[in-house]
């Protein structure tokens, strides 16, 4: 027996079966093995085996170890026989002579797992092409319609491809071979647009499977940016998305910086546009020089990649953090890849500035509060305070940019994030001791961290019942730092903000009134309020219970932002005078309460609107005078409300209406100014509403003589009378004339002043 080595070459269709006879020359596509050797290896179905080692001219039996098939061959002068495992299935075989050659080997079958391009579609870009099968070590021969030889070798042999056989017997005409067994490169750079249908075949099996792939027009795609300008804190993330046209396989990115440092080509692939077109993209600026991590770049879709493919520039290759903290970069998008001279569809220009650093400010929240991991939520329950109740919410917020690229939002970890820290440090009044400080790492699970990037901050809360070091009344700063030697974007010194708090024990206490014998004093009405004040956070609930003996009122109130709360219970069934045992106010789900014994003082029930009327007009005036009517209109009840009026002037309705609504107390004033005062006599007025009316009289006179034209035309006349008298007469007749008229003289002087005094007392009136 003598050996020979394997050697695996190609089985072209129509190749001669050669089975129960010896072949005159060898088939060569055989596979050349020893009968010592057959055994060795798994051998093909599908694969014509030339084995030699037999008796010269001498019967080859070949039989399935399960007796299922049998054949015999007859060995050539040289001892060699051809075996086509072609038709013998999979299984045991055994081949033997009669001289006692004869060894037994495994006929196995070749599947084809995988035979797939990179994408389904190509834009004249490579494209490779993934060959998986449960065989190693095998070559096959590819065909695709509408594609020659030569066109397929360009294609396959891209670059001298180590994955391209140089196998004259199979390549040329309309095939290429390559190795069957990994990622082969396929450049479609050149090919016309169209579907193609790329059929592989084993060479020395003959199995085949078969792929399609299309070659696109590039100008029926497109990738647009969702933005023109975005800035963004250097360290921070920024994200934007890509709008595509027709749904390309691929398309390419660029970046460029302003000055010349910074180029980088990255690549879109595997986009699932089952929903949408859109690709989101994540560019974290804290790596955009690290090229281990992609430059900084992610795909926000789990179902595609991108990849950086192509980098240069000193602002990459000095670090993997952007050397400079202010930088301008131009994206811009391709459909086709730009190393190759494409032209670019869309352009967005990106500005990197300084970070920053703002205050650290102290909320609170009530303790029973159900966040459900909602910041929002928190931030809306949540009032600024510098004091926390213990068992209350304390909320630290940070207000900070260029931080959320590398900030670790684990909360043991946060303090190992690029040189960030959160301390938490009590005050001490000794001088010899810093007082005690934990860490936002150091809580742990006590501590919660949310991160709102968009609005530059983040949020710490803390259960303060867990609080390290908690004692009634401390003072405790929080401080959040940015350590300038462990942090690329701080230099000359370390960042910090803080911000002050106390922690004190939860309090509650009334304050109503109370009377001599401290007992608090409640009014017997429907709407008697339990006034108090207490340290917890704003928004908890707080619960009253009185006990008067035998029965128990209760009701429920809330915590206002001040930190009052007024529960209101209607206790309109009581009376003046009795005496509750007592009044507890009660912080649900916690021991902090406070009580006190209670009495009720003199109350009513709530009153309806009711309203009244007050009314005067400005008279008396004299003819042709004008008058005005003023009349005010009170709500006399307990709520609020609005009422009709009417306004009548001598027995005509002038005016009327239903005021504005008025509270409790309130009232409006109205007035009436176009009386008829051409004539004397009194006018009557009145004023009515839908409870109360006011009347009265308006009185117009006509202006009487003054007192001095009575004076001149006595004066006057007594002078004509003496003058005559003096030039007529003689004594005797004028001692008679005097007597008669001196007496009526001074009758008539004497109603003239009592008319001018009765005049003058009635304008006064």
């Amino acid at each position: 027996m003598f050996l020979a080595a394997i050697m695996v070459l190609s089985m072209v269709a129509g190749a001669a079966v050669l089975t129960g006879s010896a072949a005159a020359e060898h088939e060569p596509d055989a596979t050349s093995t020893s009968v010592t050797e057959v055994g060795d290896e798994w051998r093909w179905s599908g694969q014509v085996l030339n084995i030699s080692g037999f008796q010269s001219d001498s019967t080859v039996q070949v039989e399935q170890v399960d007796g299922n098939q049998a054949d015999q061959l007859t060995s050539d002068s040289n001892g060699y026989v051809e075996f086509d495992t072609d038709g013998w299935g999979t299984g045991m075989v055994n081949i033997s002579d009669s001289a006692g050659n004869s060894s037994t080997f495994e006929i196995k079958q070749q599947n084809i797992n995988e035979f797939d391009f990179a994408t389904d579609q190509v834009i004249s870009s490579y494209n490779n092409v993934t060959i998986d099968s449960n065989r190693a070590n095998f070559n096959v021969s590819i065909t695709a319609d509408g594609l020659d030889g030569d066109q397929l070798e360009e294609i396959f042999n891209d670059s001298g491809s180590t994955m391209f056989v140089n196998d004259s017997a199979h390549t040329g005409g309309d095939s290429v071979v390559v190795a069957g067994e990994g990622e082969v490169p396929a450049n479609f750079t050149g090919v016309a647009p169209g579907d193609y249908e790329f059929t592989m075949t084993v060479v020395d099996t003959g199995v085949t499977a078969t792929t399609n792939v299309t070659v696109a027009d590039a100008a029926d795609f497109d990738a647009q940016f969702s933005e023109n300008t975005i800035t963004q804190q250097v360290g921070d993330e920024i994200e934007f998305d890509i709008e595509t046209t027709g749904q390309p396989d691929e398309f390419f990115v660029n970046v460029t910086d302003s000055a010349g440092y910074y180029t980088a080509t990255l690549n879109i692939t595997g986009l699932d546009y089952s929903e949408d077109e859109t690709a989101s993209v994540v560019w974290n600026t804290h790596q955009a020089a690290n090229t281990s991590q992609n430059l900084g770049f992610s795909l926000t879709d789990d179902a595609g990649m991108i990849q950086n493919v192509s980098t240069s520039g000193s602002a990459i290759t000095q670090g993997t953090h952007l050397v400079n903290s202010t930088s301008s970069f131009e994206l811009e998008t391709f459909i086709q890849d730009p190393r190759q001279g494409a032209d670019y569809k869309d352009a967005m220009a990106v500005q990197v500035a300084p970070r920053s650093t703002g205050p650290v400010t102290i909320w609170t929240a009530p303790a029973d509060f159900d966040d459900n991991g909602n910041i929002t939520e928190i931030v809306n329950a949540a009032t600024q305070t510098s004091t926390v109740a213990n068992e209350d919410l304390l909320v630290a917020q940070v207000e900070a940019s260029g931080i959320y690229g590398y900030l670790n939002e684990t909360d043991g970890a946060f303090n190992q994030s690029g040189g960030l820290s959160l301390s938490f440090t009590k005050q001490s009044s000794d001088p010899y001791s810093d007082g005690v400080s934990t860490t936002l790492s150091a809580l742990g699970s006590n501590a919660d961290l949310y991160t709102q990037p968009d609005d530059d901050q983040f949020f710490v809360v803390i259960d303060s019942e867990n609080h390290p070091g908690y004692e009634d009344g401390s003072t405790w700063d929080a401080e959040f730092m940015i350590n300038m030697n462990e942090n690329p974007y701080v230099e000359g010194s370390n960042v910090t903000s803080s911000s002050s708090y106390t922690l004190e024990d939860r309090s509650v206490e009334f304050t109503g009134t109370m009377d001599d014998e401290d007992r608090l004093v409640l009014p017997a009405s429907s709407d008697a309020a339990v006034t108090g004040e207490t340290n917890v956070a704003p928004g908890t609930a707080v619960n009253v219970r009185m006990d008067f003996g035998l029965e128990f009122a209760s009701a429920s109130g809330e915590v206002a932002d001040d930190g009052t709360f007024a529960v209101t219970a209607d206790l309109s069934d009581r009376e003046a005078g009795d005496e509750i045992n007592e009044v507890r106010v009660r912080v649900p789900g916690s021991d902090t309460e406070a009580t006190t014994a209670g009495i009720f003082e003199g109350g009513t029930t709530t009153e309806p609107a009711s309203f009244s009327v007050e009314a005067s007009a400005n008279g008396p005036v004299m003819v042709g005078d004008s008058a005005t009517l003023e009349y005010t209109i009170t709500n006399d009840g307990d709520e609020a409300g609005t009422t009709n009026y009417t306004v009548m002037v001598g027995g005509e309705e002038v005016a009327s209406g239903t005021t504005e609504e008025l509270g409790a107390g309130n009232s409006t004033t109205m007035t009436y100014e176009d009386f008829d005062t051409s004539s004397a006599g009194d006018i009557s007025w009145e004023v009515t509403t839908d409870d109360e009316s006011a009347s009265g009289t308006l009185t117009v006179e006509e202006e009487e003589p003054s007192d001095d034209s009575s004076d001149d035309s006595s004066d006057d006349s007594s002078d004509d009378s003496s003058g005559d008298d003096s030039s007529g007469d003689d004594g005797d007749s004028d001692d008679g004339g005097d007597g008669g008229q001196a007496g009526f003289g001074l009758i008539v002087a004497l109603f003239a002043l009592i008319g001018a005094a009765l005049l003058a007392l009635r304008r006064q009136n």
